[in-house]
C-alpha cells in the first residue's frame, strides 16, 4: 500500500519525470468499473481512455498509465496503447487520482498549464493530486485573531531558484557515501530497518519514497544511537542535494547516476549551479519571517528599513502549493 503513496490526504506533489500509479483506495477501481458507472458522461475510445463530455480537456485512463515528461505521453498495456500528454489538460485514473503537466516555478496555483512567469526558473514537472480532500474549519474570532493569515495562499511566501552546488567532486562523493551507507542497523535492537521491510536496495530505490528517505535521515528515539550519530555528520547542503537526487533519479541510471548532472565552465572553472542534461534543476524556498542582513545573531526585526532580509527555508523537491 505504502508503494503507491505520493502524498497524504489532501495533499498535492510533484512527481517524478516518470510516474506510474498504484491505486490507493481499500476496493482497487479499475477503468472497466469506470466505463459501467459513467457512460452517460464519458466518451470511452476503442483505444482505452474517456474523455469527459462537458470539459473536454479532462481526460481518463486506465490504472495501469504510465507519465512521461520527456516522451510527453500517457501510455498504458505496456505500451502498446498511448496518447498526448498536454499542458492543459488534466488526465484521472480510476481510484481518482489526477496528474497534470505544470511549470514549477511559476508561482500558477489556480492557473492552466503553460501560463508564463516572470520567474526565469522554471521548468515543466508532473503535478499529482491526491482524490480525498481536506476540510479546514475557519475560526470565527475576535479582531487580531488570525483569520485572514489562514485564507492567504502559501504560494505566495513561496520562491524558485537553481540548485547550488559548492565542489560538484567533492559534494557527489559524500552524497555517494550516504546512498552506500549500509542501513541494516539503524532501527535500535530487535528493529527492522525502513529499507529492509519494504525489500529496498538503497535509498535511491523507487520502492523508497523521498518523504521515508528523509525520515530514515531524520534523528528518530527508535534509531540506534549509532544510526543517529551517523544521521549528525550529514551537512545541510549534503543532505539537500540528496532529496535532489532523489526526486529526479531514474533506475536505469543504476550506480552511473553522477554522470548526468553537470556543473558549466566558467573562467576555465567548474560553476556552482547544478544542471541535469541540458536543463536547469529548480529548488524552492518559503520566507518565514526577517532576520538581519548582516548579522545573524542581531534580534528579529519588523520594520520596513531596508536592512533586513527575509529567513527561507527550502522545502521538498516534490512540495507543490495546495490551493
Amino acid at each position: 500500500k505504502d508503494l503507491g503513496k505520493i502524498a497524504g490526504k489532501g495533499s498535492v506533489a510533484f512527481l517524478g519525470d516518470t510516474h506510474k500509479h498504484f491505486t490507493e483506495t481499500e476496493k482497487p477501481v479499475t477503468f472497466k468499473d469506470i466505463e459501467k458507472e459513467y457512460a452517460e458522461a464519458i466518451t470511452f475510445h476503442e483505444d482505452g481512455y474517456g474523455v469527459d463530455k462537458e470539459y473536454s480537456d479532462i481526460i481518463y485512463v486506465p490504472e495501469d498509465a504510465t507519465f512521461s515528461l520527456s516522451s510527453q505521453t500517457v501510455s498504458w498495456k505496456d505500451g502498446a496503447k498511448k496518447i498526448s500528454l498536454k499542458p492543459d489538460h488534466t488526465y484521472i485514473l480510476p481510484c481518482g487520482y489526477k496528474i497534470e503537466m505544470v511549470k514549477k516555478g511559476d508561482n500558477s496555483v489556480g492557473k492552466k498549464g503553460g501560463t508564463t512567469s516572470a520567474n526565469q526558473y522554471t521548468k515543466w514537472h508532473l503535478k499529482g493530486t491526491t482524490a480525498e480532500g481536506s476540510f479546514l474549519h475557519k475560526p470565527a474570532t475576535v479582531s487580531g485573531g488570525g483569520k485572514s493569515e489562514i485564507s492567504k495562499r502559501i504560494e505566495d511566501m513561496v520562491g524558485y531558484g537553481p540548485v547550488f552546488i559548492g565542489d560538484i567532486g567533492e559534494d557527489f562523493d559524500k552524497v555517494d557515501a550516504i546512498v552506500k551507507h549500509d542501513f541494516s542497523k539503524m532501527m535500535k535492537a530487535g528493529g527492522k530497518s525502513l529499507l529492509d521491510s519494504i525489500g529496498a536496495k538503497d535509498i535511491l530505490d523507487p520502492k523508497l519514497s523521498l518523504g521515508r528517505m528523509i525520515q530514515i535521515l531524520t534523528p528518530n528515539a527508535d534509531y540506534s544511537d549509532e544510526h543517529n550519530a551517523f544521521i549528525g555528520t550529514i551537512a545541510t547542503h549534503i543532505r539537500e542535494l540528496l532529496c535532489v537526487l532523489k526526486q529526479s533519479y531514474k533506475l536505469e541510471w543504476g550506480d552511473n547516476w553522477r554522470q548526468h548532472y553537470h556543473t558549466d565552465a566558467i573562467n576555465g572553472a567548474l560553476g556552482h549551479e547544478l544542471k541535469i542534461g541540458d536543463g536547469s534543476l529548480l529548488s524552492s524556498y518559503i520566507r518565514v519571517g526577517f532576520r538581519s542582513k548582516h548579522d545573524e545573531t542581531i534580534p528579529l526585526k519588523s520594520d520596513d528599513s531596508g536592512k533586513i532580509a527575509w529567513k527561507t527555508f527550502t522545502l521538498r523537491q516534490d512540495f507543490f502549493p495546495s490551493w
